[in-house]
């Protein structure tokens, strides 16, 4: 055979691929990402589709959790009974009504002392 008609029945053969095992890759490769909070900046491995799969749930658990909790009026607070409790006036702001063991004393924080008025 002519050296020229070699040449292009060489041309005609299609490229051997390299094995199916050398060219695939990974379907999630391990890299890391940097996340800014103001002049911070934290490098972190990136988290894998799975793992944000997972933290989106728990966080939606979490809000309607929360959204409960919200929802039910009032704070419960257990306290001692010899903690004060500080309330607004509501017929003069510039008082306070202080609750300590069941009584009610309307007055003022002078220097950061509680002072009676009456």
């Amino acid at each position: 055979m002519p050296a020229h008609v070699k040449q292009a029945a060489l041309a005609e053969k299609p490229v051997r691929k390299e094995s199916a095992a050398k060219t695939m890759r990974p379907k999630y490769v391990k890299t890391m990402s940097t996340v800014k909070f103001g002049g911070v900046s934290v490098k972190m491995r990136t988290p894998t589709p799975t793992e944000i799969k997972k933290r989106v749930a728990e966080s939606r658990a979490a809000a309607g959790r929360l959204i409960n909790a919200i929802a039910t009026p009032g704070v419960k607070l257990s306290l001692k009974k010899t903690t004060p409790i500080f309330v607004a006036d509501s017929k003069n702001p510039k008082l306070v009504i202080r609750k300590l063991g069941g009584e009610q004393t309307l007055g003022e924080f002078q220097n950061g002392i509680f002072v009676a008025v009456r």
